[in-house]
């Protein structure tokens, strides 16, 4: 072998590769020849039915497809369930903004910017339809958010539905938002600024903030985004918006300060 040139030793490892393989043919086929009718059969369907799926040009990339969009479609009717929407002490004719469910009771946050049109109550609908009034608990806001819990003596007569706090959001990750008025309207838009606070205790709703490309004229107030597998990890503010896309407030602090307001 040390005479050969480095060309030689690769034909000559290229030639015992295919006698390898011509000979694992013959055996096959030998073998083949031997087997019972109805294995023979088994096999050549399966190589049949190998050969169209591969030889599909929509058969992988169909399946991806449909996978997508089965988990966005999993994520809303998981959101879905846990806005309210909200509207003031005496209609909900109009809808002015939603709330998120945070916990068993009832216990819902939205925007603070909502203060000025709802005062200490505001009317809510749940999903399934049924009106109820909720009474302002937070008297200060909590970086630009507000709580509110439902003005009932048994919550346990509705069905309140918390919402999942998530907490990795990276650049160029693709989320969802969905605002509930009469309609539902679903955007998805791609991150393109991330701030997490360190904490929920400063009062500057700047010190956390998730830049999005979605369009705010696709939602309203106290809208969630949320991940394709339903995590909500933010919660919009339309103080945090300066231009025509939407930005939204990091909810994975806010989680440590749902229990002051029970």
């Amino acid at each position: 072998m040390d005479h050969l040139s480095k060309q030689q030793i690769i034909l000559l490892a290229l030639l015992v590769s295919f006698v390898t393989s011509l000979a694992t043919g013959i055996f096959t086929v030998s073998l083949m020849s031997q087997a019972p009718k109805g294995v023979v059969q088994t096999i050549n369907q399966v190589i049949e039915k190998t050969i169209q799926v591969a030889g599909s040009p929509s058969a992988n990339f169909g399946t991806v497809a449909i996978k997508v969009e089965d988990q966005i479609v999993q994520a809303v009717s998981m959101v879905s369930p846990s806005i309210i929407k909200l509207g003031t002490k005496y209609t909900t004719d109009n809808i002015i903004g939603a709330g998120l469910t945070v916990s068993k009771d009832g216990t819902i946050m939205t925007d603070a910017s909502l203060l000025p049109q709802i005062g200490n109550e505001a009317s809510g609908i749940m999903p399934d339809g049924t009106r109820i009034m909720f009474s302002l608990i937070s008297p200060q806001p909590q970086n630009g958010v507000i709580f509110l819990r439902p003005e009932t003596s048994d919550p346990s007569l509705f069905a309140f539905a918390p919402i999942i706090f998530g907490r990795n959001v990276r650049l160029g990750q693709t989320l969802l938002s969905l605002s509930t008025t009469f309609n539902q309207t679903l955007a998805q838009g791609i991150v393109t600024k991330v701030i997490i606070p360190l904490n929920a205790t400063s009062t500057n709703v700047s010190s956390g903030i998730i830049g999005t490309t979605i369009s705010k004229d696709k939602i309203i107030p106290g809208s969630p985004l949320f991940d394709p597998g339903g995590d909500v990890v933010g919660i919009y503010l339309s103080t945090l918006s300066m231009t025509s896309e939407a930005a939204f407030y990091p909810v994975s602090t806010l989680q440590s300060v749902i229990p002051e307001w029970r």
